[in-house]
């Protein structure tokens, strides 16, 4: 089963998942929000706790930017990563 985690600055995390959970209801979808006063290393620790949950399967991790601390962060867990950008 694949899991999705929205990764991004500010509040748009919270409001993607809200979205996906208006359209489809309880989904395996999460968010990770990044804050002011916060950096790589603290988005790297909420996310690997995320995936600790459900750690034998593959994980979606969606950001707001390429090369932002929410991307580097995801990078930093990537064992293999496959980059899907539009």
């Amino acid at each position: 089963m694949v899991n999705a985690i929205f990764c991004a600055h500010g509040k748009l995390a919270c409001a993607m998942l809200e979205s996906v959970q208006m359209v489809y209801g309880d989904a395996r979808v999460e968010a990770v929000e990044f804050v002011p006063g916060e950096n790589a290393g603290d988005i790297v620790a909420k996310l690997e706790k995320l995936v600790s949950i459900h750690n034998q399967d593959e994980w979606l991790i969606a950001v707001d930017l390429q090369c932002g601390s929410p991307w580097n962060a995801a990078a930093m867990l990537a064992t293999c990563a496959i980059l899907v950008c539009g």
